[in-house]
């Protein structure tokens, strides 16, 4: 906080910078070339700003200029877009950048045209919202957002390690997400997360792996919770995303909407504690069976047609059975038998007393009854 504080105060009182009068991509100043028009990345609503910052780090380039001094940086509509220091034509000390409404966006130090200091985020208002540390141009040590000036939203620290702690809260302060990143390597890394309720019960945790070069990753020993802390469900994941846009994710962007894909055995229970399911998913992430039971107890074995089940949101899907049907007595007797082909009963559908005996054979086509 004692860093927070001596980067605003020193911000307080601005020299009078020259300005660049910028009215093409290359404006002649003097001998030199103005490069080209400064157009920072929008940030929209409800921006990650971790994911912003890392957009940056291609920007930085743009930012050149072959003279030292106070300068003034303008886009295409001749809007002011940021107010800093130059020193043999790269950025170094205190740089101002602003929104398209002129109000002052975030803050940062530069040192021969590196990031090297505190970054500091404001609101449309002035107040702080978001603060971190770089260190030869990476992110590093503590970041820290806020609803308000007062209401933390996310607490992201960085150990000896390398090692990445986020806490993430509502704003009524309830922790709601945290999450710690393991194992990082060029090519993998590993992050387990762990997402409660307000009333603090652990809504959901999982262990994720990413696979850049291969752009997916997956969600392995994926738990879900009922609110009274009973487990929900329990299984795993795969996401499919491509290979350059795997090279964004971080450690803290583990809720953004993606495709996502089932694999393997998938077992849900009801809030008192009962298995309630199974699904079984084949290797190519298709849905192939459903056990159902009842207070614990098999009640139907389905068999479906191998649709991918897939979900932005993790839901179930929609499934086409296709394949034989059973349904169980209590005490795991055959009940009914049955197929059924693009959701429709079909063919001979045979109907047991719980001691075994037929008592009733049905014809179906297309789901009607011959």
């Amino acid at each position: 906080m004692f860093i927070i504080l001596v980067f605003v105060t020193g911000c307080r009182d601005e020299p009078s910078p020259s300005v660049i009068q910028a009215k093409s991509p290359n404006r002649r100043i003097g001998n030199e070339v103005y490069p080209r028009l400064i157009e920072i990345p929008e940030m929209m609503n409800d921006q990650d700003l971790l994911l912003y910052v890392m957009r940056l780090y291609a920007f930085d380039s743009t930012i050149v200029l072959k003279k030292s001094g106070q300068h003034n940086g303008y886009n295409k509509k001749k809007s002011l877009v940021f107010t800093g220091n130059f020193k043999d034509g790269k950025p170094d000390g205190i740089f101002h950048f602003m929104d398209k409404y002129g109000r002052k966006l975030y803050s940062v130090v530069y040192q021969k045209g590196i990031k090297e200091g505190p970054i500091v985020f404001y609101t449309g208002n002035g107040f702080l919202k978001a603060s971190g540390m770089f260190k030869n141009n990476n992110l590093t040590g503590n970041w820290l957002e806020w609803y308000d000036y007062k209401t933390p939203r996310m607490q992201k620290f960085i150990d000896k390690d390398n090692t990445v702690n986020i806490f993430e809260y509502n704003r009524k302060g309830n922790l709601i997400r945290k999450g710690t990143s393991t194992s990082e390597t060029d090519s993998s890394v590993i992050i387990r997360t762990t997402h409660y309720y307000d009333n603090g019960e652990i809504r959901e945790e999982c262990k994720e792996l990413f696979l850049f070069f291969r752009g997916s990753y997956y969600i392995d020993s994926n738990k879900t919770y009922y609110s009274n802390g009973n487990l929900k469900c329990i299984g795993s994941y795969i996401r499919k995303i491509g290979a350059t846009e795997m090279k964004m994710i971080t450690s803290d962007d583990l809720t953004a909407g993606r495709i996502s894909f089932r694999k393997g055995r998938w077992i849900c229970y009801d809030s008192i504690g009962s298995i309630s399911s199974v699904d079984y998913f084949n290797r190519f992430y298709k849905l192939v069976r459903r056990d159902e039971y009842n207070s614990g107890k098999i009640r139907t074995v389905t068999e479906y047609n191998g649709v991918v089940q897939y979900s932005c949101s993790r839901s179930m899907g929609y499934y086409v059975k296709e394949g034989g049907f059973t349904e169980y007595y209590d005490d795991k007797a055959v009940k009914i038998t049955g197929n059924y082909i693009a959701n429709e009963k079909t063919g001979k559908w045979k109907y047991y007393q719980s001691n075994g005996k037929l008592i009733k054979k049905e014809l179906y086509v297309h789901d009607t009854l011959r």
